[in-house]
């Protein structure tokens, strides 16, 4: 049978548009840790690689730090991410451990208390994003984001989804009595990247109905501010002030979301 010799129209596209094309298509795909894509362009976004030798050559070295690859326990992390190779760990750029759906129960057997080395200490990757979704025993899962801030390494942008009522209200309590969390946090960053690095740390919580979903939506969710949450000790907070707060509602305590930026220039593998 006689191939056509009719040219690809995508290749004859500039290679800097088909760089978006596939910035884009990487960027919105899934890679679960078992290996199967999933995610909003279906299971097959990474068979690019096998339609040509000519798209294989062009998107190899970029797929791998466009997708997120997701482990739904620090179990299953721990375990397969030493199979890679370092030269591919150093490629990642996106991680996650658990799920919005699916968060982890801190307080399990394997769970983040017995991981929680390997979580800190994420050498020699260098993450854009490391996203965690906690659940479970509210001290285990705050001692887990406090340990990860004062000593993390290899990412950039931190963001850890707490899921669990109490676990709010611990924020809450360690706002009324001492120093608000995130000033402290705030304080540890800037400690270890230098007081003009850059780095912050902010808490959000969604705005709407399904909280884990919007969380990560910068148009659904609204900082969780101190000014505007503080009640001294002794005082009953109004209705008003609730309002006024953006916390009013039950629903929108579902879920939080503290993210953690290092600052500039700095080495994220220390």
């Amino acid at each position: 049978m006689a191939q056509s010799s009719t040219p690809c129209a995508f290749l004859q596209l500039p290679p800097e548009l088909r760089n978006e094309i596939y910035t884009t298509l990487f960027r919105s795909t899934t890679i679960t840790s078992r290996g199967k894509p999933a995610s909003h362009t279906g299971p097959y976004a990474l068979a690019l690689l096998r339609t040509c030798r000519h798209l294989y050559h062009e998107t190899r070295r970029l797929w791998l730090g466009q997708v997120l690859l997701s482990y739904d326990s620090p179990k299953t992390f721990v375990e397969r991410l030493p199979c890679l190779p370092i030269e591919t760990q150093r490629q990642i750029r996106h991680l996650s451990i658990g799920r919005p759906q699916m968060p982890l129960q801190c307080s399990r057997p394997g769970g983040f208390g017995v991981q929680l080395k390997s979580l800190i200490c994420m050498s020699p990757m260098t993450l854009e994003t490391f996203t965690i979704c906690a659940d479970g025993d509210s001290f285990c899962a705050y001692f887990l984001l406090e340990s990860m801030i004062r000593a993390g390494t290899g990412w950039q942008k931190l963001r850890f989804v707490l899921s669990n009522e109490d676990i709010i209200s611990l924020l809450e309590r360690l706002r009324m009595w001492s120093d608000a969390p995130e000033a402290r946090w705030q304080a540890m960053l800037s400690k270890r990247d230098g007081e003009n690095a850059g780095s912050s740390v902010k808490i959000y919580h969604a705005l709407w109905a399904s909280p884990h979903k919007h969380l990560f939506d910068p148009d659904s969710r609204s900082e969780y501010i101190e000014e505007e949450t503080h009640v001294a000790p002794g005082r009953q907070e109004s209705s008003n002030e609730k309002e006024c707060s953006g916390l009013a509602g039950e629903d929108e305590w579902e879920a939080i979301m503290v993210v953690a930026r290092r600052g500039r220039m700095v080495d994220i593998t220390h």
